[in-house]
């Protein structure tokens, strides 16, 4: 669902635009191959420095959050569309640590 700031500049439950459960924050991301930074509108729990997917051009890229908008600031003009998923790295971290201490020796099959 893609969104123009004239569907959204009113986001409070009173103006009747949006529903009360599709309140939504932005957060300015960028791709690795970028300079620019981009704007997606997100209900997820996310922190500066958190990698996210996204699916812009029918492409999906992770990208870097770098701005959290509590209110979401979107200029005019500009299409808008939902960040898929922000990436917990968890497990990840938790591996490339436990790989720091090498592997047990393995018997060859």
């Amino acid at each position: 669902m893609k969104a123009r700031l004239d569907q959204v500049e009113c986001y409070s439950s009173h103006c009747g635009l949006i529903e009360p459960e599709m309140i939504f924050k932005t957060v300015g991301v960028k791709y690795k191959t970028s300079s620019m930074m981009y704007t997606f509108m997100t209900n997820e729990e996310c922190e500066i420095g958190d990698k996210a997917v996204v699916f812009t051009n029918g492409n999906w890229n992770v990208v870097t959050i770098l701005e959290i908008h509590d209110k979401p600031q979107l200029n005019d003009g500009h299409n808008y569309t939902w960040l898929v998923q922000v990436i917990d790295i968890t497990d990840y971290d938790k591996h490339i640590a436990e790989d720091a201490y090498g592997y047990p020796e393995c018997e060859r099959l």
